[in-house]
């Protein structure tokens, strides 16, 4: 329903202000502005006034307030009803992500959902990033929080850009590099994830056309690594997102040319999503995309 412009002017005569009333709806003041002016060519008179201390409403404005009130308390009672009917206030989201993204991004994000639609449950599945596509794919979940790119027949929704970090024990000679030549780090005895949660990793030295490093340990859980560094056991590459987190003593550098996983959220492709499973994406890609835009 378009009652946006009814909003903008209730909000502006309930604040008295433009820029108020732009703040509580997340619009511009001119945006506002244009909506009310919209109004008024449509009405064909004058709606706001400019009193000692605050925007006032015209005589006229005034008798078009209980039916303009009338009509908002109508578009919410319907979208109430429409979200019982299409089953939004009620049900489950299947959600699968990295170990990355589930410390770090899913507690804010299932947070504020489940105190929005507290009827929706949801079911968070953690694994790297070949458990997450195989759950995806096999129906296990409905989103995966995924990183670029996806094979054909899913949809990626990208949200934000992940730089790729070196991870160096302190006092290591890289550390003299305020930006780390990959070409140095893999010389170094390296510290790997596991198989399946390497990808991201592995992907920067095959960018760079650089040979694969002397692996000398595989390592499923990221704090171990770190901690493995702190150890002076070897080097090894983070993305940022997991790095930052870190309580490890460790030193993180950026690459000397810059490599980023983009993360995303996934789903297959041409199957419609569940309406709670469609709000749940639309919701936590709008609060990401904000946060890290």
């Amino acid at each position: 329903m378009d009652t946006i412009k009814y909003r903008a002017l209730l909000e502006t005569i309930a604040k008295g202000s433009l820029t108020k009333a732009a703040q509580t709806l997340g619009y511009s003041q001119p945006g506002i502005s244009h909506m009310i002016r919209a109004l008024e060519r449509e009405f064909g008179f004058a709606l706001l006034q400019r009193g000692k201390d605050a925007v006032l409403p015209t005589e006229n404005a005034k008798k078009l307030l209980p039916y303009l009130r009338q009509i908002e308390l109508g578009e919410r009672s319907v979208l109430e009803l429409a979200a019982k009917i299409s089953g939004v206030e009620e049900g489950a989201v299947r959600i699968g992500a990295f170990y990355s993204v589930s410390m770090h991004w899913m507690p804010k994000v299932i947070g504020d959902f489940s105190q929005q639609y507290p009827g929706i449950s949801i079911q968070l599945s953690e694994g790297n990033r070949g458990e997450v596509w195989k759950w995806l794919v096999q129906g296990e979940i409905d989103l995966g929080f995924f990183s670029a790119p996806v094979p054909e027949g899913f949809e990626f929704f990208p949200i934000a850009e992940d730089p790729v970090m070196a991870i160096l024990p302190q006092n290591h000679p890289l550390c003299a590099f305020e930006k780390v030549p990959a070409e140095l780090l893999i010389r170094e005895p390296f510290l790997s994830p596991c198989e399946g949660a390497d990808e991201e990793v592995l992907r920067v030295i095959t960018e760079e056309g650089l040979p694969q490093p002397q692996i000398r340990y595989r390592i499923k859980g990221d704090e171990t690594i770190f901690a493995m560094v702190e150890a002076g056991l070897g080097v090894t590459l983070m993305s940022r997102l997991l790095a930052e987190k870190t309580r490890a003593d460790v030193q993180i550098r950026p690459l000397e040319q810059q490599h980023c996983r983009v993360l995303g959220i996934a789903a297959r492709q041409g199957e419609q999503l569940s309406p709670a499973a469609r709000r749940f994406l639309e919701a936590a890609a709008e609060q990401l995309q904000r946060e890290y835009s």
